[in-house]
């Protein structure tokens, strides 16, 4: 091989040739970030984490806008709109809106939710919550109709059951029998319990066990609370008064219905990861359809001693 012999005139014209190099792609750089770019008109979305799963076929909205923003739809003045998609939990969506309107005060959601909700994100332009009455609150708390309800339309009608162990279904009748709520009710409120059918199994003990969301931070848990109103007062949700709510006996009712449940949970990944334990923690659990599914295909996020993670699928038929 032959000797490789760097000369001084050799090292300048190469520092010289890399020193034009480094300017010339510098320039291009410059050139590229000021290029003017296209005027765009931002849509924030901001959307309830049941529309905004991880997953194949799960991704709802996230995909809707990936293909909505593709199309190149544009506004009569030709800017062209591009839709930004959140996962904003529906109460927070309405302990946001509220201040934002009535005071002009922001609430900073990254922080309330430890860094749930990412960072970043501007006012919504369009709200999509587990459930119309958050925007209700919201109208109410400002005094002034902040979202439109009446023009408002519903993407998807989300159904709200009681799961439970299907060999307790079948002890109380089912399929051959509906149950409901009324069932549970006075199952409980029998003073023996599942110890009055021969069906049942010892370790589920006489009491049974009723889990529930609490209605301040969970849509489940508020839509089943204004269901149990409307079942009191014989009438559709939307109908009912304060003369209604006030009512004694709705009042009642709904006191008895408080009184036979053993355990609250701040939300329904919480109640997901209890499922998990058993009988021995509970035999009733008021769920949306979507969480029951994932369950079922083993997708569902569950907090497992202290730790985030994939729950295990359910056996099929177990529930």
């Amino acid at each position: 091989m032959s000797d490789f012999k760097l000369t001084r005139k050799w090292v300048l014209s190469l520092i010289a040739t890399l020193w034009v190099i480094g300017i010339a792609g510098s320039l291009v750089a410059w050139t590229f970030w000021l290029e003017p770019r296209e005027p765009t008109i931002e849509v924030e979305h901001w959307a309830t984490g049941h529309l905004m799963r991880e997953g194949e076929n799960i991704r709802l909205l996230p995909v809707m806008a990936e293909q909505f923003n593709q199309a190149g739809h544009r506004t009569r003045a030709g800017l062209r709109i591009v839709v930004k998609v959140h996962n904003v939990p529906s109460e927070l969506i309405a302990e946001y809106l509220a201040p934002r309107v009535k005071s002009g005060r922001r609430i900073d959601l990254t922080g309330l939710t430890g860094g749930y909700v990412k960072p970043g994100y501007s006012d919504p332009t369009v709200v999509t919550p587990s459930s119309a009455h958050w925007l209700v609150t919201v109208n109410h708390e400002v005094g002034q109709n902040v979202v439109d309800l009446g023009s408002a339309q519903s993407i998807v009608r989300p159904i709200i059951g009681i799961v439970t162990y299907e060999e307790m279904a079948r002890c109380l009748g089912w399929p051959e029998k509906e149950l409901g709520y009324a069932d549970i009710l006075a199952l409980r409120a029998d003073p023996e319990g599942w110890a009055k059918y021969d069906c049942a199994r010892p370790q589920w003990g006489q009491r049974p066990l009723v889990a529930y969301t609490d209605p301040t931070t969970s849509s489940t848990g508020r839509s089943l609370l204004l269901g149990l109103y409307s079942i009191a007062a014989e009438k559709p949700p939307e109908e009912l008064t304060l003369e209604d709510v006030n009512d004694p006996n709705v009042v009642g009712y709904i006191k008895e219905f408080q009184t036979l449940v053993d355990h609250y949970l701040i939300g329904t990944t919480v109640l997901n990861t209890k499922i998990h334990q058993g009988p021995r923690y509970g035999h009733f659990f008021i769920m949306p359809e979507d969480n029951l599914i994932h369950l079922y295909e083993g997708t569902e996020i569950a907090f497992i001693n202290g730790v985030k993670v994939q729950a295990p699928p359910i056996a099929p038929g177990s529930m």
